[in-house]
């Protein structure tokens, strides 16, 4: 093994940058099939790529939970779920329940 650290290091750079080109390569080439089919099929921007919006009812949908735990300088409630609020960190939370 007769190659130096200067020339190891010169050779991972040269094939760092033909892998850069050969991704570029590929990139163009995948834009351009994407491209064809959107062309050669008609399709639309909101076809690929919808909004969010859907007539299906989330199957996960956040339903609103009643407060567990009120402030009663502030008048802050919490739930008790997720992470604590910053006015019940630290404190016995049985001082805050609501009756």
């Amino acid at each position: 093994m007769s190659n130096t650290l200067q020339e190891l290091l010169a050779e991972r750079d040269a094939l760092d940058q033909r892998i850069k080109e050969l991704q570029a390569e590929a990139r163009l080439e995948a834009i351009s099939n994407v491209l064809s089919l959107i062309d050669r099929h008609g399709l639309k921007e909101n076809d690929l790529f919808s909004s969010g919006t859907s007539t299906k009812k989330n199957k996960y949908s956040a339903t609103k939970v009643p407060a567990k735990y009120r402030d009663s300088e502030t008048g802050s409630e919490w739930s008790g779920r997720g992470i604590p609020p910053v006015w019940l960190r630290g404190k016995d939370k049985k001082d805050y329940l609501i009756a």
